[in-house]
Parts: structure tokens; C-alpha cells; sequence
């Protein structure tokens, strides 16, 4: 006999609505509708079934060595605040997703695609970007 998985309820923050219809409009924008589908499918099926049986499924978020006294800084007061709450990461292949763990629930909080983070690098940062002056000597 095996043990049952206790099951947890699966709940949506504002912040992750908002970053559910984000990365909507940023696949519209790139042609790529069906692929918010693949996501919302992905989410749906399997990882939010998923969470509701195994709330530690994916890694811890305060575990995460931070690299910078900005990212320590930052750690430090989302520890403080987090309570009873254990924030997580979730790695997918084609989006992340921050969510929390507490004894009874589960809460998605944030979930960024992929291609929302490198979209248009080229034209933002790269070409004729004033923000660095020039340091080369004669230029």
C-alpha cells in the first residue's frame, strides 16, 4: 500500500494574473499565440496538479546564493516578510514561475516566459544606446 499525496489547494495571485495576460500580449506581439496555449495547457495539466500534491516541488527561492549586496539586500527583506511562507521557484523549459508554499495552500505569484526577458536586445541595449558614454581614447 502506498501513502496518498495530501492535496492542496492551488491559488492565483493578482500579481500573477497580471503576469499570466503579460506574457499573452508579449506572444501576440510575436506572432506566437499558440504558444500561450501550449503555456496555459502546461500550467493547467501538469504543473498546477502538480504543486497541489508536492507543494516543495520546485527549488527553494531563499536558498539561492545571492550575488550582489542589492540581491542579498533583497533576499533578506523578502525572508522577513514571507512568514510562513516558503517562496519557490519552478523551472520550465520555456517559462519560470515564483510561487510560495505554506501548510495548507499554495500560491503562484509571478511567472515570466523566457522570451519576455531577451525580446528586442538588440534594438534596447545594443544598437546606438547613449546610456554608456564612449571611453574609447580618439572617439
Amino acid at each position: 500500500m502506498t501513502a496518498k499525496a495530501e492535496l492542496h489547494p492551488v491559488k492565483v495571485s493578482a500579481s500573477f494574473e497580471a503576469s499570466l495576460q503579460d506574457a499573452e500580449r508579449f506572444l501576440i506581439a510575436a506572432g506566437q499565440p499558440q504558444a500561450f496555449d501550449t503555456l496555459l495547457d502546461e500550467l493547467l495539466t501538469k504543473i498546477v496538479p502538480n504543486l497541489g500534491r508536492f507543494p516543495l516541488l520546485g527549488r527553494a527561492l531563499l536558498d539561492e546564493k545571492a550575488g550582489a549586496v542589492e540581491s542579498l539586500t533583497a533576499q533578506e527583506a523578502l525572508k522577513r516578510r514571507a512568514g510562513h511562507l516558503q517562496p519557490r521557484q519552478y523551472v520550465s523549459p520555456s517559462f519560470l514561475l515564483i510561487y510560495a508554499a505554506a501548510k495548507d495552500a499554495v500560491y503562484l505569484l509571478n511567472l515570466r516566459y523566457y522570451g519576455q526577458l531577451s525580446f528586442d536586445l538588440e534594438s534596447m541595449w545594443l544598437a546606438g544606446s547613449h546610456s554608456f558614454p564612449n571611453t574609447v581614447a580618439g572617439e
